[in-house]
Parts: structure tokens; sequence; C-alpha cells
């Protein structure tokens, strides 16, 4: 690393909060901060907010950077009176002795900025001097519950109000309990807090992660006065959003140990930060029969979800909310539907689309291909029976134009084999898996569309038993024979 003077320190720890952080609180900060903390940084720095609540994922550091955000301000001079408010005040606590701590014993950062505690030193209360310019800087610690209506300190109303993880599963559980929360955060903690007039750079931060649709944080993110943020442990493109501590490989096993303990549910609020209702799901997990060997004969049909070309403002946002491309193989055998493989891929790519239609329909043998009929998905159909014109390998491509609710579709293809128990998916396909627990209260339902469309082919299609099948083949003519290859 370059040498940087004490100087040169304060001066980028002014402009880079994650310079700040790693110099002054190396043993915080371990590893190298990843891009979502320097976003949450970004808002927090945002001298026009007042109000930012941050959505985050469990582990994601919340407290940690809470914590050094708060010492950043009273280092810097910009915050003179300090609520820290959390579920409980002994959370609190930790965190206004976190600070204690670093005025007394990590003396690079306390020197530099001239900072040394006060007459106030107690685990609810500390005062911190700035020696540099003498002003006194008071850090409260609260409960949510608490007294927090009317705080003034030396006539000085809170000008930052630190609020990390205020709700838990007990004052969430019921309607009575949310609002009481709710009227205490908005009314007396949020009135609490200074003027802009007084404090240009007052700032109430909320971060936390949700546990209710009506929680603190989902009301926040609703409301058009708060600049909000939702951060899941992946990235749009399914890659961890913190490779440095969790590598994607580890997420998407501690991901499928969830759904397999069928706790989706608890893994989506926890660590992708969706709320989801068990109660109000269309489809039970347990309707979901695991298998291990796929059963000999039966009859196989592809079919394909695909997604249009991405339009000029999709490209601009980097495909964040494009559905994927969904190939899936099911099998129906003596009365039981086997997903057989399945496949995705972000976004639109015909090359791909192709290669991966002919791989599955060769290995499978698929009885017929199905591509929905309507705007690009007929389009599709006929680049397909291009490239088999190409290649001189055919199939069966069925057109489905099926005009009622998506949402009416997949339910009525999946409800009543699913409460039959006559529908298996391995326990590894967590993508589908995840969307059959969530439904319909998921960001994309691309597996469960490509799925009950492949149901719905087999419905029509009708049950084959072995012996039907082989007498179809029976009765179909002999081609005749034309040459061979020397």
């Amino acid at each position: 690393m370059t040498e940087i003077t004490p100087r040169e320190a304060v001066e980028l720890g002014a402009v880079d909060p994650a310079f700040y952080s790693q110099y002054f609180f190396p043993r915080a900060f371990r590893q190298v901060s990843p891009q979502f903390h320097k976003d949450i940084w970004k808002d927090l720095d945002d001298e026009n907010e007042r109000l930012v609540s941050v959505m985050v994922f469990r582990g994601g550091a919340k407290t940690t950077l809470l914590r050094c955000f708060t010492s950043r301000r009273i280092a810097y001079g910009l915050s003179r009176t300090i609520l820290f408010v959390s579920e409980a005040q002994n959370h609190s606590i930790r965190s206004v002795e976190w600070l204690k701590r670093n005025v007394l014993y990590n003396k690079p950062w306390a020197e530099m900025f001239g900072l040394k505690i006060g007459e106030k030193s107690s685990a609810e209360e500390l005062e911190i001097i700035n020696t540099i310019d003498g002003s006194k800087i008071r850090i409260i610690a609260l409960g949510i519950t608490g007294q927090t209506r009317g705080v003034n300190v030396d006539d000085f109303r809170p000008d930052l109000i630190v609020v990390d993880d205020p709700c838990d599963e007990e004052n969430t559980a019921t309607p009575e309990q949310r609002k009481k929360i709710s009227d205490l955060f908005f009314g007396a903690l949020m009135k609490s807090l200074a003027p802009a007039s007084e404090a240009p750079h007052a700032l109430m931060a909320l971060l936390q992660t949700p546990l209710n649709g009506q929680d603190l944080i989902s009301q926040c993110s609703n409301d058009p006065q708060w600049k909000s943020h939702v951060y899941s442990c992946f990235t749009p493109e399914g890659k961890s959003m913190w490779e440095e501590r969790w590598t994607t490989e580890t997420l998407l096993a501690d991901k499928e140990a969830h759904v397999a303990r069928n706790q989706t549910a608890l893994w989506l609020r926890e660590m992708e930060c969706r709320v989801v209702s068990e109660e109000t799901a269309s489809f039970r997990h347990g309707w979901l029969q695991d298998y291990d060997l796929i059963p000999e004969g039966g009859v196989c049909v592809l079919a394909i979800d695909p997604v249009p070309p991405p339009s000029e403002r999709e490209q601009a946002r980097g495909l964040r909310d494009k559905d994927f491309e969904v190939l899936q193989v099911w099998k129906e055998h003596q009365g039981n539907r086997y997903l057989c493989e399945r496949i995705a891929n972000k976004g639109h790519d015909p090359e791909w689309t192709i290669s991966e239609f002919f791989r599955l329909a060769i290995k499978w043998k698929v009885f017929k291909v199905g591509v929905e009929a309507i705007a690009y998905q007929r389009t599709l159909a006929w680049i397909l029976r291009k490239a088999m014109q190409a290649r001189k390998t055919y199939f069966v491509i069925e057109e489905i134009a099926d005009k009622r609710k998506k949402r009416h579709r997949i339910e009525q293809a999946f409800s009543g084999r699913g409460a039959n128990g006559t529908l298996f998916v391995k326990e590894k396909e967590t993508e589908f898996r995840e969307q059959w627990d969530a439904y319909p209260d998921v960001n994309h339902d691309d597996e469960l569309d490509c799925g009950a469309m492949a149901n719905i082919m087999l419905d029509n299609i009708g049950f084959i038993g072995d012996a039907d099948f082989m007498e179809i083949e029976d009765d179909l003519p002999q081609i005749e024979y034309q040459r061979g290859a020397p």
C-alpha cells in the first residue's frame, strides 16, 4: 500500500466512506467492502435525503455499517445529538459501547480527530468531546418501545437517528403489535428529528431485514417520503452479492437445504428480502414428491418459455427485471408426472435456445415440443422449424395459444395433481421449488409457467401406458428403404 499522511487520510475519509472504514477500523472491516455497502453509504451521505431506509439480507453487516457511519458523523462534526434505536435497548447499548471502546483504545482514529470521553459515560448514554472545536456529542441508546418522544439534550434535538433492526417476530406478530410499533416509529421517534432549518445534515436511517409485509421497513419501502433500497444476498444475475464473504456456491447450497427442510419462506425473507405468506400461497410444499431415478417408459414433452428481445430500457437496466428463458422436460408414467430436466438462461439468446432445444429433445426422445403462440413466442416456433430443416432433425412443435390468465393456467395445471401427490420434482431443483412455495407472491413465475405448459400438453395427449405406446409404434407404417451409406 502507498503510505499516506494523516492529513491525506482525513481528506480521503471525508469523500470515501469505504476508505475511512478500512483505514480507521481495520478490525471491523477485515474484507474489501462489497459494492452494495458503497451504495448504502452513498444513500446515507446524500445531503438531499433526510429519511433513508435500507432492506438488507441477514448477515449483510447492517450493524457494523451503521456504527462506522455514526463514527464518521462524529469525527467530521456533522452530528451533535445521536439516537441509537433497536428492538431492545440492550442491542443499542452494544453500539454505544463500541463507540466508547474506539474512543478509548483506537488511538489512530481518536487522536486523529481529537476525540475523548466526556463527563457522561453510562451504558445508556455517552458524551464524546471533540477537542478540536470544543463541541460535545451526546449518544443515547434506546429500545423502540422506550422513551423516544421529545428527546432534547442541551437544547439540541437529535440530528441523527440510527434505527437498527427495530422489529422482531414478537413485535410484528399481530396487526395490533405492528400498529403500536408503527405509531411509535412514525410518530414519537420520527417527529424527534431536528428540522432542516436547525440541522441541514439531519438524518433518520432505518436498516432492517424484513419480517412481515407490514413491518416498518416494508412500510418505508412503499412510502415516497423515504429514500429506499433493497439488497438481496443475490445479484440480479443470481451471483453472490458479497462473494468475498459467501460464495455463490455456498449460498445456493444453503438455499437448497432450506427448501429441503420446507423453509423456503424463511430463506426468502432472511436472505433475499422477500416476504412470502405461506397461508396465502397457492400450493403446499408437501405436494411435490422427491425422487431418485426416473422410471423407464412413459412419454416426454419439452416446453419452452422464451423471453422476447430486451428493450432499450431493459438493456440500460442491465436486464435486472428481465425474466429467464426456461426449457423443461416432463414425463408422464403410470399416472405420475416427473420433472426430468430443466435449464434457464437470463435474457434473450436464440442460439442458446436452439442448442438446448436439440440437446433436450434428442436426449429425452420427446413426443412433442410446446411453444406459446403469442407475439415473439410464435416467432420462436418459426426459428426452431428453420433450425430443424437445416439439421434435418425433426420434432413435432405445438404452438399453444392458451388465453386464460396466467395465474389461472398455472394453478389449474398443478393444483389437482399436486394435492394428489402425483407431481415429482427433485429436491435439488430449488428454482422451481422456490417459485412453487411462494406463488403467487413471486418476482418471476417463468419456472411454473413453463411447467404448466408441459403439463397441459401431457393432459391433451392423454395417458399413454407402455403397452399403448408400443401399440402405437406397431401401427406406424414401415419407411420404404431408399439407399444407405456405403
